[in-house]
């Protein structure tokens, strides 16, 4: 008479506990991706989410045109012999805004008798080959005038343009960003536990880019906005060469413009130094560019150089001017339509473009 054969769960039992391991964490997944879908409160599809409509990216923030010289514009018609090239990071491209609400949108209602550019592009910052690039742009659609929005978390030392050493830290963030970031704002449990470790990381004084903060403690890191300034000051000057006027505009964080954003932040674990709200980036910074360099600083787009200063930090709302938290970051840096808004005025009544025609 054979034997009975014993069972596969039985001959295998390693295997069969990972696999009910895996059942119920996988059931559990399940469940907190459906809760996670009803009671979350903000977009984590925010920033990637887009729908491909002929030359147009429709994200949840707004539309970004892409023309078919490959930037996030409008055809450029290169009609008017007065043309302004933007240039910059997320900011100048319109995250948080979107095509129409940008500051280049909003400066060309100011100045029509120039052509306005957008050339901006998510991530750039100055840097050597940045600089040779914005001279072949200047180049190539005959620029009479360069605006470089300055986020200050471009604020970055020489080294990091150079190539990094792969250390385990650069593997993991380099196989995060290959293998798994497809599910950022697909999945809402996978965008949730990243937005968790961002916001550790972002506590620790870790920046947008994956490098210290610099700009959050500017006395410390003081010869990192030397360093910023100088490559500013290198790219204004190749611009210069070719006969093209360059200003600087400096963006400002949220929570330097506002007294409800700076307590918010603060509550979420974000430190900065005695002195940043104040200013300190900017202070530090602005004395490194050319006295002959064109610089405004945006910050008192918001609250105003008098003594109304005070009470616009009390009046100016978090998220009011800025993303703040519609996607799935805290987001101090990107202004929203409103925020876009506010800055082109400003500018607009410094008489940025001051050599308009009558």
């Amino acid at each position: 008479m054979s034997s009975k054969k014993t069972p596969w769960f039985k001959r295998h039992p390693g295997w069969t506990l990972l696999l009910v391991n895996g059942a119920i964490l996988l059931f559990f997944a399940l469940i907190a991706e459906i809760g996670l879908r009803v009671g979350a409160q903000y977009n984590p599809g925010y920033y990637t989410s887009v729908e491909v409509t002929d030359t147009d990216l429709n994200y949840a923030y707004g539309t970004i045109k892409i023309n078919s010289d490959g930037y996030p514009d409008e055809e450029f018609e290169l009609t008017s012999p007065l043309r302004v090239g933007y240039f910059g990071d997320s900011v100048t491209y319109g995250v948080g805004a979107g095509y129409g609400y940008r500051i280049s949108e909003y400066l060309e209602e100011a100045y029509p008798a120039y052509e306005h550019l957008n050339l901006g592009g998510i991530g750039l910052s100055v840097s050597e080959g940045e600089i040779r690039n914005s001279a072949r742009k200047a180049e190539r659609f005959g620029l009479t005038d360069a605006i470089y929005l300055f986020n200050l978390n471009d604020i970055l030392p020489n080294s990091t343009f150079q190539p990094q050493p792969q250390t385990s830290k650069r593997r993991f963030r380099s196989f995060v960003r290959r293998y798994l970031d497809w599910f950022r704002g697909r999945s809402y449990i996978y965008t949730y536990l990243r937005t968790q470790i961002k916001t550790m990381m972002t506590r620790q004084g870790v920046g947008f880019h994956g490098y210290t903060a610099y700009e959050l403690n500017p006395r410390e890191h003081e010869v990192v906005l030397r360093e910023t300034a100088e490559r500013i000051n290198r790219m204004a000057e190749t611009l210069g060469e070719l006969g093209v006027r360059m200003q600087v505009v400096i963006l400002p964080y949220e929570m330097q413009i506002s007294d409800e954003a700076e307590e918010v932040y603060a509550g979420h674990g974000i430190r900065w130094e005695d002195g940043f709200i104040d200013r300190g980036p900017q202070k530090t910074i602005i004395p490194f560019f050319e006295p002959s360099l064109p610089v405004w600083d945006a910050y008192y787009a918001f609250v105003p150089d008098d003594t109304s200063s005070e009470q616009a930090r009390e009046s100016n709302g978090v998220g009011e001017f800025f993303v703040y938290d519609e996607g799935d970051t805290l987001d101090w840096n990107h202004p929203n339509r409103a925020g876009h808004r506010a800055i082109a005025d400003y500018l607009a009544q410094e008489g940025l473009l001051s050599n308009q025609p009558d």
